[in-house]
């Protein structure tokens, strides 16, 4: 089973969120990419390979969700951020797979 510390898992959710972000139209490619490296560049890239089911599987479990919807915060510019934005599990495997692809 795949494990890593709970500050590597924050900050790989915060890459892919940044990530939806930009894909939402919510925040800019040059503000994603300044939060990717900053955040890369204190805690690197976790090399670990995840099941893309058990992701989404997880995020549909978490607390912000409602109903069937699932939720995220994301930030809208580098420290802020915006609640209660849907994704579909297809825009998660996408956040999953660029955050493999860094």
């Amino acid at each position: 089973e795949n494990r890593i510390f709970h500050g590597e898992a924050i900050a790989m959710g915060m890459i892919m969120e940044a990530f939806l972000a930009n894909k939402k139209g919510i925040m800019t490619e040059v503000e994603m990419n300044a939060i990717k490296n900053y955040l890369i560049w204190i805690y690197g890239k976790t090399k670990e390979k995840f099941e893309k089911g058990k992701v989404v599987e997880l995020a549909i479990q978490d607390k912000k969700n409602k109903g069937s919807k699932v939720l995220i915060a994301v930030p809208n510019s580098i420290g802020e951020a915006i609640w209660d934005i849907e994704v579909t599990e297809e825009e998660l495997l996408q956040s999953l797979e660029y955050y493999q692809s860094i």
